[in-house]
């Protein structure tokens, strides 16, 4: 699929969007109060936008969005074709192939894993195939200011890592809202 969006991240953008530009004439200058930034925040983080994830229209909007404040600012296009939207391919459909297969082998003897009830594989998992000794390391989380390290005692050289998904409990203690939101440990990535 392919898709249009402005050249800066989105980060960048409500940086240059919030930050005010040294260059910016006094009417510009005007712009730059701190209720103009949250205007921006409100509308690119808000429900209409549906999350922005990628193929959606909610990201369209925000190219959009951004671009037109681009052009506002007077910022010069530096996309393709004199555009503020740089075109870039993104797999927005990952499914396992038909030839996903995870097998377990160890004293006594070989088992076939079931993939959805026994594993999944990631969307962003190339293809290949492993073959070595398994080592299991918790949530494979190294994390100081916790005084936790899953690593600490264990030789990961040339093994092949299974952990467990998200991160332990406790370090979400102390999180807002009903839902206690999980640290940056438990990302995949």
């Amino acid at each position: 699929m392919l898709i249009r969006r402005p050249i800066l991240s989105f980060v960048a953008a409500l940086v240059i969007l919030c930050g005010g530009l040294s260059v910016a004439s006094a009417k510009r200058v005007e712009r730059t109060q701190a209720q103009h930034y949250l205007e921006h925040v409100k509308y690119l983080a808000g429900p209409e936008l549906q999350g922005r994830g990628a193929g959606t229209p909610g990201l369209e909007r925000a190219a959009k969005y951004i671009a037109d404040q681009f052009r506002e600012f007077g910022l010069r296009p530096a996309g393709d074709s004199g555009t503020y939207l740089q075109p870039f391919q993104v797999t927005v459909t990952a499914k396992p192939g038909k030839d996903n297969q995870l097998s377990l082998t160890n004293y006594s003897g070989s088992r076939s894993l079931l993939m959805e009830s026994d594993y999944v594989p990631l969307s962003f998992s190339s293809n290949g195939s492993a073959t070595g000794p398994v080592v299991f390391a918790g949530y494979g989380i190294t994390a100081s200011e916790f005084h936790y390290d899953d690593y600490a005692k264990l030789d990961v050289k040339d093994k092949i890592v299974l952990v467990l998904r998200y991160e332990p409990s406790y370090f979400r203690e102390g999180t807002q809202g009903k839902e206690k939101t999980y640290t940056h440990h438990s990302h995949l990535v």
